[in-house]
């Protein structure tokens, strides 16, 4: 083995190692109870309605691949029942990424899909409901020497939804565990649309 192999593998080794033991809390129950679901503070979050930006849907001229309304976001939800709101914020991380998805790559993207894997309720404050979607995406784009084939790992967006404001997070490190809150949308969300 060469010398720069070894002095990889240890320094790998090392802050894996470190790293494991400055974190306090165990990774797997990291903000977890002890029911398994996430701590959730029952504040309001705080946001600008000014600030509230979104992937702008295909002009009524474009030619996105696939069905347009596929791209168009859903209204809000008549309610908030865990039915609804799974329903709404599924619908619009679809519509976030595909219309993301064009918006980077305009007539070079020839084909996109995303498919929902799961949808997980969390703790919200009152009038509130925080909903967690896993989900991985597809395309193909036109290369320079042909198609280019792109597949997303399982990613996660979190959404807060009350009567007034859509808040989205997204942490772009892989996970894997769905049944706890990867990115907490109050504290961490940026808005999306205001009512």
């Amino acid at each position: 083995m060469n010398r720069r192999r070894v002095l990889t593998y240890a320094s790998a080794g090392l802050v894996g190692g470190l790293s494991g033991c400055l974190n306090e809390q165990s990774p797997d129950r990291e903000g977890a109870s002890e029911t398994g679901s996430p701590t959730q503070t029952a504040e309001t979050p705080t946001y600008e309605c000014d600030a509230a930006t979104r992937p702008v849907p295909p002009g009524p001229d474009a030619d996105p691949p696939g069905d347009a309304e596929r791209y168009t976001y859903p209204t809000r939800p008549d309610s908030l029942s865990d039915e609804e709101v799974r329903s709404y914020a599924a619908r619009y991380e679809r519509a976030y990424r595909l219309t993301k998805t064009y918006s980077q790559r305009g007539t070079y993207l020839n084909q996109v899909s995303v498919s929902i894997e799961e949808t997980e309720i969390h703790d919200a404050p009152d009038g509130a409901a925080i909903v967690q979607v896993a989900y991985t995406y597809d395309a193909e784009i036109e290369g320079d020497d042909g198609p280019i084939e792109i597949d997303s790992p399982l990613l996660y967006a979190s959404y807060y939804v009350d009567d007034e404001v859509v808040l989205r997070a997204v942490d772009k490190k892989l996970q894997e565990n769905v049944s706890r809150l990867v990115v907490d949308p109050i504290t961490q969300g940026q808005p999306v649309e205001c009512f």
